[in-house]
């Protein structure tokens, strides 16, 4: 799935920023970030509403806050099962731009992720074989230091010439593995290419990947769920940058930030190209952080709101390039289904859902039956002995 946006805050956007920075040094013991200073000023509620779930300042930087819309991991992008099972895909598509994915690892090394995220119109030009290798990477940010992690989101320059300042690896606790040479192994939806060895009949947004590189070693999959209510409380774990970007509509923000970014990174025109939005085409500059969606900002838990004959609904929200991510019961490693689509309100007009509110129409999955399916094949309990 690609899908996403957010709303402008103008100057007192910098302040916010600023607040974040200085707070994280003083709120580990909290796991709050309290940009207040004001009483019940302006400032504070608006960084508490903002509508981008991947801007810098509104990211719940502890897995233990409650005040936003999505928290970044790390104890449990190592410490729990669902985090060591699922990664991003990066592939670039036929019209230069990168895209990126979620995949979930059922086994060693198959994962499920959406059809639309390894469709041939976008993946492949359809005269190549489906052999063309991709590369899934997974992120250990158990030890990551929030100072440096912040540092890196910030970009200068003039569009379409954003830079990035500052990178992290290992010496800040951010470490990446890549597994190069991932391929399709099957396919399901007749929208995005031929069907590839579908294992049932319907036209439902789902695929499995192989990736050969990947260690057939330890705890490192997950389970399908054994039922799915369609009304319990869920997860999203999935990836993506985390930038300094300002989302207001005026076109001069430096030295803050850079010049164009509500045109080039909150907006999202499909009609115009991908190749105009920051997301994707400087993609491969971006470094991703795992997160996960289990609240609103008002700390509502996401949960199911029905299932359909191929999808499920949601309220979670999310951002262009949640597209295939892990959608879990709450609080287990029980994996229900890939995430396919994203609301008409928003997926094509903003690169990210809004994230305000309690969402009452979010994110949908492809139904946890066909997921359950793909468990059932010969490749995946072969690969999971």
């Amino acid at each position: 799935m690609q899908i996403f946006k957010a709303f402008g805050l103008g100057s007192k956007r910098r302040w916010a920023w600023g607040c974040v920075a200085a707070a994280l040094t003083t709120a580990a013991a909290t796991g709050i970030v309290a940009c207040g200073g004001e009483g019940a000023g302006d400032d504070e509620v608006l960084l508490a509403t903002s509508t981008n779930p991947v801007q810098a300042a509104y990211v719940g930087w502890f897995e233990s806050t409650t005040n936003t819309g999505v928290n970044l991991l790390t104890t449990s992008s190592t410490g729990r099962l669902a985090g060591r099972s699922t990664g991003a895909m990066r592939a670039t598509w036929a019209d230069g731009a990168v895209g990126e994915c979620g995949v979930t690892f059922i086994s060693h090394r198959y994962a499920v992720t959406a059809a639309h995220c390894i469709a041939s119109k976008y993946l492949l030009p359809s005269s190549v074989p489906v052999t063309v290798p991709f590369t899934v990477s997974q992120y250990n940010t158990t030890a990551l230091n929030l100072t440096a992690a912040v540092s890196q989101a910030s970009v200068s320059g003039t569009w379409p010439n954003y830079t990035r300042l500052t990178t992290i690896g290992p010496a800040q606790g951010y470490y990446e593995t890549n597994y190069d040479g991932c391929v399709i192994a099957r396919r399901c939806s007749t929208a995005y290419g031929d069907k590839i060895n579908c294992p049932f009949t319907a036209d439902a947004d789902i695929g499995l990947i192989y990736c050969p590189s990947r260690p057939r070693t330890g705890s490192n999959w997950v389970h399908v769920a054994s039922s799915d209510s369609g009304t319990q409380n869920i997860d999203v774990w999935w990836f993506h940058e985390i930038l300094a970007l300002s989302t207001a509509r005026t076109p001069y923000e430096m030295p803050y930030e850079p010049d164009f970014n509500y045109l080039h990174y909150y907006n999202f025109d499909d009609t115009s190209g991908r190749l105009n939005n920051y997301h994707y085409k400087h993609n491969q500059l971006h470094q991703f952080f795992p997160l996960i969606s289990k609240h609103s900002k008002l700390n509502v838990q996401y949960k199911a709101t029905g299932i359909g004959s191929i999808t499920t609904n949601t309220t979670a929200a999310g951002c262009h390039g949640t597209s295939g991510s892990g959608v879990f019961i709450a609080g287990t490693d029980s994996f229900l289904g890939p995430t396919s689509t994203g609301s008409s309100a928003w997926a094509s007009t903003q690169l990210c859902s809004n994230m305000d509110t309690g969402a009452t129409s979010g994110l949908q999955y492809t139904n946890r039956a066909f997921t359950a399916t793909f468990e059932t094949l010969p490749e995946i309990t072969g690969d999971r002995q």
